[in-house]
């Protein structure tokens, strides 16, 4: 992926760039999806279900999404992953007060956190050895900020 930038060149995305991304929409979605689940009026019982929901839509697909990626490579479901995760936080409002949100939560958590899952694998593609464990203390210290 490429970005244009003022003066012309082209900077391409790192996997870093990536981690940042994937971590500021799991901290938002955690901070914030509690206070706009109340804002339309949903319960905090409904709003805590619905965050567990998009967790165990994380962890149930994580092995599904890894296999997928060994098929397609991991830069394609990448792009799926941000497609897939744009897309659902748009249909979001449509949604949050029918049964289609629990679904939606589950794909979300999925489809979101396995952003964070696709960044680590092409991180291991790039490097071995003292270079992959460096990187990947990086990568989580990242994650973390």
């Amino acid at each position: 992926m490429v970005l244009a930038e003022a003066a012309g060149a082209r900077k391409t995305l790192t996997s870093e760039d990536r981690d940042r991304g994937a971590a500021c929409f799991e901290q938002a979605m955690l901070a914030l999806m509690p206070v706009y689940g109340v804002g339309r009026s949903l319960s905090e019982a409904t709003v805590s279900s619905l965050l567990v929901a998009m967790i165990v839509g994380n962890v149930a697909l994580q092995l599904p999404l890894g296999i997928l990626a060994e098929r397609f490579t991991a830069r394609h479901m990448l792009l799926l992953c941000s497609i897939v995760s744009a897309l659902a936080c748009l249909i979001l409002p449509f949604v949050i007060h029918s049964a289609a949100i629990w679904p939606l939560m589950f794909v979300l958590g999925a489809v979101s956190y396995g952003i964070y899952t696709m960044a680590l694998i092409e991180f291991g593609e790039c490097f071995s050895g003292a270079m992959l464990v460096a990187g990947n203390a990086a990568f989580a210290l990242i994650w973390g900020v």
